[in-house]
């Protein structure tokens, strides 16, 4: 964690999204993966969540990456060009927040498989502690 849920700057704000924004962008696929080679049969709904996640998080590393190229460009101001961290932060919450409820259904796929329930539980965790993250940084910049 760069910031240790202090935002002491901008660029410290950019780098913790540019990471976080990239491990859940990487989270649905992963997960995806592991219910087709370990035989998890997901509902159509669920996979679709999944894609959706993907999709969502995706933009958003997109997002805070166009404003980090901004921002390490030299652009003066960065929030006249169109982009702007906070909106990217408040995209990411939206994202997460739908992204653990999904997370919660993939808990009643496998409950004997004590790995995969361990890999649910570990993603969802950890996008938890992300949300709080992104959350109080946001709070501090407003």
């Amino acid at each position: 964690m760069f910031c240790y849920t202090v935002a002491c700057s901008i660029e410290c704000v950019t780098q913790e999204m540019l990471l976080w924004s990239r491990i859940s962008s990487e989270h649905p696929s992963f997960l995806l993966t592991v219910a087709r080679l370990t035989g998890k049969r997901l509902s159509k709904s669920i996979v679709d969540e999944l894609k959706k996640a993907d999709g969502k998080f995706e933009e958003n590393h997109d997002c805070v990456k166009r404003f980090a190229d901004m921002l390490y460009g030299g652009h003066k101001d960065i929030q006249s060009d169109g982009v702007d961290i906070k909106v990217c932060m408040r995209k990411f919450l939206s994202a997460d927040k739908d992204f653990i409820e999904t997370l919660i259904k993939l808990k009643e796929y496998g409950k004997k498989d004590g790995v995969w329930q361990a890999l649910i539980e570990h993603i969802e965790k950890e996008q938890r502690y992300m949300y709080r993250l992104v959350e109080t940084l946001l709070m501090q910049m407003a």
